[in-house]
Parts: structure tokens; sequence; C-alpha cells
């Protein structure tokens, strides 16, 4: 486990410590303006369902230093209403006194938060966004991440003509970063259910790509074990952070609709009476489908399924078209627009390959989807293709 320290702010030098150790800040001493600790803020660069991210800058001792802060709520307004509705619930159930069961634990908006925190703690990778410091003053109503500032910004996959705006090779170098960087987080026992390329960072210079956004990611020590032939590693602890090692929140919708894998939204698909298509076992296989999805969309500029409605019907529009539908590639990939040879292209050729690749990707049974082990060995194929 990390070592954890308390008290004060962390120093400058502190930031880049040795990998698992990441500072918590118990109080947060200057709070006015535009000024948090040590830290300057700056100008907002993200906003979602999780939080609100900002720039923020601090000296280091003869340079300047840029940070990216994340803005969190302890209890967002919907906590706050789906707490009202639980005890409405809860009233006629009896329970024992002094007692929250996990389930109502990992419910609250600030155990999620805790969860996020728990998670980035656990990972130091050149394809991660590293988490440095945490402030958490209990007496005010926001908890801090203070991480690593990807100045490159997003991955942008369309122009305002839906048409890709990253060439084969950028897509190669993209795609490389972000298998090495998931490959990476399956083995520490993390999936993290929304994988997009909104949430792929780019360093500065545009020299590589990290994967950004914890909030939906799950921990999973079973896979963990797994990842690991069955032995724990050093430091694992499974009685430590039980909390967050329930595997049964796994069960639960998260991440992008239009980056969701079938099996996660097997529940929301209308079917037959005589439908009886066994349901699939949630596993680190979606991470692998929504990899695939960010593939087709940086490869075409656009989403393997469309949604032609809008508002909450359109939400269930998409999950019934990537449960029942076959998606289909375009004419031309690439900002080069190379023809994908459609119905006719050449198994050996680079379009062929990469093709072949999006279909092992795309594949709706988990059974059958290829996996980060496989793509790492078929990536290597892509590039001899491409030389």
């Amino acid at each position: 486990m990390p070592s954890i320290s308390h008290g004060g702010p962390a120093s400058a030098s502190s930031l880049h410590i040795p990998p698992y150790t990441v500072k918590t800040t118990n109080q947060v001493l200057r709070y006015e303006g535009n000024r948090i600790n040590q830290y300057r803020l700056g100008e907002k660069i993200g906003k979602g369902q999780n939080g609100t991210v900002i720039t923020a800058t601090m000296d280091n001792d003869d340079e300047t230093e840029t940070v990216a802060i994340k803005f969190v709520r302890r209890e967002s307004r919907q906590g706050k209403t789906n707490k009202r509705y639980e005890l409405l619930r809860q009233k006629n159930f009896p329970r024992s006194e002094n007692h929250t069961t996990v389930g109502d634990a990992i419910h609250s908006e600030e155990n999620r938060i805790r969860k996020e925190i728990a998670v980035m703690k656990k990972l130091f990778h050149p394809h991660i966004v590293q988490l440095y410091e945490v402030l958490d003053d209990r007496l005010i109503q926001t908890i801090y991440l203070v991480m690593e500032y990807c100045e490159g910004g997003e991955v942008e996959w369309k122009d305002h003509n839906n048409q890709p705006t990253s060439s084969l090779e950028q897509t190669r170098r993209i795609m490389r970063d972000a298998i090495q960087g998931l490959d990476y987080l399956h083995t520490q026992g993390i999936i993290h259910r929304d994988i997009k390329p909104a949430n792929l960072l780019w360093t500065k210079d545009r020299a590589h790509v990290k994967i950004a956004d914890f909030g939906s990611a799950h921990f999973s020590y079973a896979q963990r074990l797994g990842a690991l032939g069955g032995a724990a590693a050093n430091g694992d602890d499974p009685n430590d952070d039980k909390l967050f090692w329930d595997d049964k929140a796994l069960a639960k919708k998260a991440g992008t609709p239009m980056f969701m894998a079938p099996e996660v939204i097997f529940d929301s698909v209308f079917r037959e009476p005589e439908d009886v298509e066994p349901e699939q076992p949630i596993t680190k296989a979606i991470d692998v489908w929504s990899l695939g999805v960010t593939f087709y969309c940086l490869l075409f500029g656009d989403v393997p399924f469309h949604n032609t409605d809008g508002g909450l019907t359109g939400e269930f529009q998409i999950y019934r078209l990537i449960h029942n539908e076959e998606w289909e590639p375009r004419e031309f990939m690439g900002r080069e627009q190379i023809p994908t040879q459609l119905g006719k292209e050449d198994e050996d050729s680079e379009p062929g390959i990469i093709l072949h690749l999006l279909y092992h990707f795309l594949e709706k049974y988990v059974t059958h989807r290829i996996t980060l082990d496989e793509v790492k060995v078929r990536w290597s194929v892509v590039h001899m293709a491409q030389n």
C-alpha cells in the first residue's frame, strides 16, 4: 500500500516522490481568492459528472510547475435526493445501530470519491495520469485531487464535418500508449469502465498519451489475484479497503453509453419472452470493447452505433443497437482518407490488418473478444504492415 503522510501541504519537491506514495493533506491553510494552500488556481480545463478540473501553478525551486486539480464535492445534489429516498425506503426495515452496509457506503458520494482516490493511489505508470496529493479538510465540502497536468489536452478524433483528425500514424501511437496503460491497469486489478478519447490525454508536445479520469473505475481483488497467478503482490491485503473490493458494483452501468460493451447494457435491452440468451459476465473485457470503439472513432471520425433519437429514448436506442446490430466500417480511414477497400480488402494490406483487428475488438461475445495479451501481439503486426 502507498505510504501516506498527514498534516501540512506538500512541498514542491514532494510532488514527484517515489512510486506508490501520495501525500494526503488534511488542512487547507489558505482558502482565499484564487489560491488553495500553495497552489495558485488557473483556468477550468474540464467538467464532468465526477467533478471540475482546473489548472494550478506552484513554485518549485527556480521554476513554476503546473498541475491539474480536480474539485469534487462530498455530496452532490442528486446524492442528497437519493439519501432522502433511501431513508424513506428503510423506515420499515429493521437494522442494527451504528451499522452501514457495504451497499449503502458505496452509494454515498463521498465514498465514491474515496474509491477513486484509493484506485489512483495504486497507480504509477508512464501512460496513467498520476495523483500527487489529496487535500481533504473535513471542515469544507470539497475534496481536491492534485494530479499530473497533461498539457496536450484530450485526444481529438473528429472535425466539424465528422471526419477523422488523426493520421494512421497518430492513431497507432495513441492506441499503443492506451494499450500499455490499460494492460497495466488490468494487471493491478483495476477496470477503468470509461475508456474513450476524452479520457485519453496528450502530454506536452503530444509525445505520449495517458489514461485519465478514474471516477467510474473499479478495483477487483479477484482480478488482481488472477493477473498474478493467484499469488498476492507485496503490499496487497485482502482485508484492506473492503469497501472498494465488492464486485457487485460491477453489475451497475457506468461509463458513456456509446462506449459501453454489450454485456454492460444487457439488462437495459428489451428482449422477447422466448429469447433465452444467457447474461454475460462483466469483466475487464468491457475495457477492451471501449478501447475498440475508441479505435473506430480515431479511424473514421465517427462512432460505430448512431443515436437517431434524442433524450432518454435515444440512450436506450443506443443500447439496443449495441446489443443487436452489427457495425460497419466507413469507406475511408484516417485523416489521409486511405480506402478501406470494403468487401475486397487484402488481409495482408495495412487497411486489411487494421480492420481485422477492429473486428476482434468489437466482438459482442466476451469469450470471442480479443484479449489485451493478444492485442499486444497483433499490434506489432500493424506496425510491420506500416513498414
